[in-house]
């Protein structure tokens, strides 16, 4: 007989999550991307976290599974560690940081949903300056 795996909870679970996420309570608008596009209204809200590969966001609305946002997040300074020559005029004008994304789950929050992204699609040099900005961000708050 084979031995059987224990099914109880251990009592420290290991991150399954490759990238670490940092705190980041900074306003974000989000546009759902679907056809026809027409009158879509974006939708203003708060980020809760973020990471290289997604995100969460509280949202009076909910949202389903695999639902396409494009999303704009104010990151202040995020510009200036994109490569690039016109990173500190684009820093200046405070351009936001747009990605698109997909919703992994909705959970219900205290004041409406907490909202889970996984980003889908990203300029490579936005990207590159993304994760150079949360680098940044992680040494200053580990």
């Amino acid at each position: 007989m084979g031995s059987k795996q224990n099914r109880r909870t251990p009592a420290y679970t290991p991150e399954r999550r490759v990238s670490p996420r940092i705190r980041k309570n900074v306003s974000v608008e989000t546009t759902k991307l679907e056809y026809p596009l027409g009158n879509i209204d974006s939708i203003k809200s708060r980020m809760i976290n973020l990471s290289r590969t997604g995100g969460i966001f509280s949202s009076k609305d909910a949202y389903s599974p695999k639902t396409l946002l494009q999303m704009s997040i104010t990151l202040p300074g995020w510009v200036k560690h994109r490569p690039g020559f016109f990173r500190v005029y684009e820093d200046s004008i405070g351009r936001p940081f747009t990605v698109v994304s997909e919703v992994v789950r909705c959970e219900t929050a205290e004041n409406g949903y907490h909202i889970a992204t996984r980003f889908i699609n990203i300029d490579s040099d936005d990207l590159k300056g993304f994760i150079n900005y949360l680098e940044t961000e992680l040494e200053k708050h580990p």
